[in-house]
């Protein structure tokens, strides 16, 4: 309930309710999307990266390794979002290693960033644990404050679809559907 200051119209009063019932139940729907794994289509950013990526990768012994440019420029990039402590990063986990076999070669990039605040060793070994087969890397400071071409980084799973360009052409945030990536993969994969 609004209440109506004396010198507001009926229908301003209405529209104002209006306008905060849509603004909770959107924030209430989000939440509950992302709390539950369903995946949240946003729209493509139109600025293409104004700087070229450069992350660490999780090396196989754990240690810290130098950082490296992550797009290479000539093909697109399906790039993942994620935390060892986050149950639908984990379920992506299997789909992410057979889509990575299944495109290697053909025009895409695979790989996925940790926004873990843990080691390099317990990130490692949560790959290990769960047979990560594509690259990854951890979030940098500039990624942590959504100053990159992945956006905001703080709800996971998010997963990106970006062109060789380096243009967001689609972002998810919570656990995607298989079907879902693959549509949004067969115009990208020679």
């Amino acid at each position: 309930m609004v209440a109506r200051h004396p010198g507001v119209s009926k229908s301003l009063t209405c529209y104002i309710a209006h306008v905060m019932k849509t603004q909770l139940s959107t924030a209430l729907f989000l939440t509950a999307c992302i709390a539950t794994g369903i995946s949240v289509p946003t729209e493509p950013a139109a600025a293409k990266s104004p700087n070229p990526l450069q992350l660490m990768r999780v090396s196989p012994d754990g240690r810290a390794a130098p950082k490296e440019k992550v797009f290479n420029g000539k093909d697109a990039a399906l790039v993942t979002i994620f935390a060892t402590w986050c149950k639908p990063c984990l379920k992506e986990v299997p789909m992410l290693n057979k889509l990575e076999t299944e495109t290697r070669g053909r025009g895409l990039q695979l790989f996925a960033v940790s926004v873990d605040d843990k080691p390099p060793a317990a990130v490692t070994a949560w790959i290990r644990k769960h047979g990560v087969r594509y690259p990854v890397y951890y979030a940098d400071a500039a990624v942590h404050r959504g100053r990159t071409i992945l956006g905001d980084t703080s709800g996971v799973p998010v997963t990106l679809l970006i062109s060789p360009e380096g243009v967001v052409l689609r972002r998810w945030t919570g656990l995607v559907p298989e079907r879902v990536l693959r549509a949004a993969l067969k115009p990208i994969l020679k």
